[in-house]
């Protein structure tokens, strides 16, 4: 649960506006006790003590930020946002994604294509949304973070 919670945080830095820093190890899933254990040493020769489920996670939300004009330059809007779910909107002229990102599980997120301007959502990272009667259905699990394209179909 730890693991998906910290994989939330880092895709909320991959997509959100801003420049996105790593702390050396937490890509690896490095971890400290208490403040100055906290800066232990890279364990290079020790590739057995790595994470490699988090680096290749790591390694996926990185790619995606450095490939999409939406996340490294687009604006930003909210589309939802409730005590263990957000939802919100990168977007550029030339390319325009949706996020979801929740800490727990919680009630699916509706949000109408038209609001949208989409109607499509074709996944980036994590699931599938679903569309049901003119609207988009996101994922309920949690932990848990997506990004869908937006497209016109």
């Amino acid at each position: 649960d730890s693991r998906d919670k910290q994989l939330v945080g880092v895709g909320l830095q991959m997509t959100m506006p801003g420049v996105p820093m790593v702390f050396a190890g937490d890509e690896l899933g490095l971890e400290g006790a208490w403040g100055e254990d906290a800066r232990r040493t890279m364990p290079w020769d020790r590739l057995e003590t790595w994470d490699i489920h988090l680096l290749e996670e790591y390694r996926r939300l990185i790619s995606l930020r450095r490939s999409s004009p939406a996340l490294t330059r687009g604006g930003i809007r909210y589309a939802f946002v409730d005590d263990d779910v957000i939802a919100y909107l990168r977007e550029a002229p030339d390319e325009r994604l949706l996020c979801l990102a929740s800490r727990d599980e919680h009630e699916p997120v509706r949000l109408p294509l038209s609001a949208l301007e989409a109607r499509e959502l074709d996944p980036l990272h994590g699931g599938a949304a679903e569309i049901d009667e003119g609207d988009a259905v996101l994922p309920a699990n949690g932990p848990s973070f997506h990004v869908w394209r937006l497209t016109n179909g």
